[in-house]
């Protein structure tokens, strides 16, 4: 695999109240999320620390753990504040994640930057997984 652009992942209060906002710069990130929840949905393993996955820098949280639940449709984004640093459990039941998978692929089809809503303001916290958009800042390594 090529070596692959900084994805960062940020928390702030945005329009719609708690959002984490994934920003990927690459095509071969977004297959990498696709194969990692094709890995979740096929039950091979159970849940992905997205800190952990390759180029991710995280800004303002401390970690994003993605699990899957056996149930028929748990979306619950749990927040977890210890000393001031934000670490969310995000569960998702194999419907939802059959469903993550189709929103990536719509980034993945799609030859302009945008975004796809993976959550809405209903389920507590956005998740928007945004693909090649401006991000008003450079990214210090």
């Amino acid at each position: 695999m090529r070596e692959m652009l900084e994805t960062l992942v940020t928390y702030y209060q945005g329009a719609y109240g708690p959002t984490i906002r994934v920003d990927v710069q690459s095509k071969e990130w977004l297959e990498y999320l696709k194969s990692t929840v094709t890995s979740l949905i096929e039950g091979d393993i159970t849940e992905i620390e997205v800190g952990g996955m390759d180029s991710v820098k995280f800004s303002d949280l401390k970690s994003l753990l993605l699990r899957r639940q056996d149930a028929e449709r748990v979306s619950n984004i749990i927040l977890d504040l210890k000393e001031d640093e934000a670490r969310f459990v995000w569960l998702q039941s194999k419907a939802e994640l059959v469903i993550l998978n189709g929103l990536v692929d719509g980034l993945l089809d799609s030859k302009m930057p945008g975004h796809q809503y993976l959550t809405n303001e209903c389920d507590g916290i956005l998740v928007v997984l945004a693909y090649k958009e401006y991000r008003g800042f450079r990214v210090q390594s």
